[in-house]
Formats: structure tokens, C-alpha cells, sequence
């Protein structure tokens, strides 16, 4: 009879052992997805960062080109015409 249970108890052991390396081997394999799944993550923000840069220089530039012909457009106008064109409008004429 203990005899048997020491066979029984070896046995148990070896499918522990089994089972363990089983779980190592399996371990590797999640995580190489968790670190491929994290990859992914950090270049799909990297992604977002550049086209978030890009169009904010898109509009920047637009916004420049905007203001360089407002400038162009009103640049020769100088403080003391404003001052002008104002005090004309208060008198009514």
C-alpha cells in the first residue's frame, strides 16, 4: 500500500513538472503578443503624434500665407490714417 501511494505521489509530480513546462513554454508565447500588441500601441501613437504635427503645420502655414497677404494687403496703412479714418467717422462726414 506505500508503495503505491509513493507511485501515486511520483506520478502526481511528473504531471506538476509537465504541466510547469508546459506554462513556461506557453509564458513566451503571450508575452511576445503582449510586447507585439504594445509595439503596436506605441506606433500607433507615434502615427497620431506625426499627423497631429503635420496638420498643425498645414495650418500654420495657411495662417501665415493669411497673414503675409493681410500685410501685404493693409501693411501700408499706418497708425496715424486709422486715427484719421476714425475721427472722419465721429464728425459724420
Amino acid at each position: 500500500q506505500l508503495e503505491s501511494r509513493k507511485s501515486h505521489i511520483k506520478s502526481t509530480v511528473a504531471v506538476a513538472k509537465a504541466i510547469e513546462k508546459v506554462n513556461q513554454v506557453g509564458d513566451p508565447l503571450s508575452k511576445a503578443s503582449s510586447v507585439g500588441g504594445k509595439f503596436s500601441d506605441m506606433e500607433n501613437k507615434a502615427n497620431e503624434r506625426l499627423d497631429r504635427a503635420q496638420a498643425a503645420s498645414e495650418l500654420n502655414s495657411e495662417l501665415g500665407d493669411s497673414a503675409d497677404k493681410l500685410a501685404k494687403s493693409y501693411g501700408s496703412v499706418s497708425d496715424t490714417d486709422v486715427d484719421a479714418e476714425l475721427e472722419r467717422l465721429k464728425s459724420g462726414n
